[in-house]
């Protein structure tokens, strides 16, 4: 190996960690249908948990679980990535449908008994795009393990022009992760029955989050004009006693509170007056 693939193999794990915890504290996130994978692990289960390739950049971050098992490609960006994962205490299982597939799969069988949880993209590593292959499906059967969705939305980021169009969120923006109920896999529905209930319930869990964070912008709108108006409300209420007496001079000078017109009203001796201009 080159001593430079050897300092990238290096630095760029740590930068890419530092970056994905710096933007995790900027983004302002909220978690949605945690209780899912708490009440898995109280019972002692452990899920496959499955998102979208898009959804990468920060899902290391809102698994509130430790020592998860990640299936990566084995390709030297999958390397990349299986050192960047080891800063968040989280192990890898190297293997794609494209690179290393069948033992990836394999290992992950082996480890299906273990106390971990096992996280992949179903659409991963090439695509389509939101579109569920049989990896997930073939794992859970074979398991026994529960499927449970996962989908992160943001306010506020930026699309690449790649396959899956990776989703990065801007700094200060709002997010929410979510959740969805654990799917088990039934064997008298099939393998075809599973894969279009677990893309509903993935489909379903990416709108309850989209909802929610409609909901967060909105309250936060509301908010803001609320600060507007304890902020405004006074100066308007200083600038019309500031201002009060010139334009009440304006309306006397026009007539409307003429001191004789005043009087004339109170007696009702209304007969031949004209106010003065």
């Amino acid at each position: 190996m080159k001593i430079a693939d050897k300092v990238m193999l290096m630095a760029i794990p740590l930068i890419a960690a530092t970056f994905v915890r710096l933007l995790n504290c900027s983004v302002r996130t909220e978690t949605l249908g945690r209780e899912h994978l708490t009440a898995l692990w109280d019972r002692g289960e452990r899920s496959i948990i499955s998102f979208w390739h898009d959804q990468l950049l920060l899902m290391v971050a809102g698994y509130p679980g430790k020592g998860a098992k990640l299936l990566i490609s084995a390709s030297k960006d999958g390397e990349l990535l299986t050192r960047t994962m080891k800063y968040f205490h989280h192990g890898t299982i190297r293997g794609s449908s494209s690179r290393g597939g069948r033992a990836a799969f394999k290992e992950m069988l082996n480890i299906a008994n273990a106390d971990a949880d096992i996280v992949l993209t179903p659409d991963g590593p090439r695509g389509p795009r939101h579109e569920l292959k049989d990896g997930v499906l073939q794992l859970a059967r074979l398991s026994g393990r529960p499927v449970v969705p996962m989908a992160f939305v943001c306010s506020r980021g930026h699309r690449f022009r790649s396959w899956d169009r990776c989703l990065l969120p801007y700094p200060f923006s709002r997010g929410v992760f979510s959740f969805g109920p654990p799917l088990y896999f039934n064997k008298e529905a099939g393998i075809d029955a599973f894969r279009d209930e677990l893309k509903a319930a993935m489909q379903l869990n990416q709108h309850q989050a989209e909802q929610r964070l409609k909901l967060m912008v909105y309250q936060l709108y509301n908010l803001l004009l609320v600060l507007a108006a304890i902020i405004l409300l006074p100066y308007y209420l200083l600038r019309g006693i500031r201002y009060g007496k010139s334009r009440r001079g304006v309306r006397e000078r026009l007539g409307y509170y003429d001191p004789q017109l005043l009087a004339a009203l109170r007696t009702g001796r209304l007969s031949g007056f004209m106010p003065s201009l």
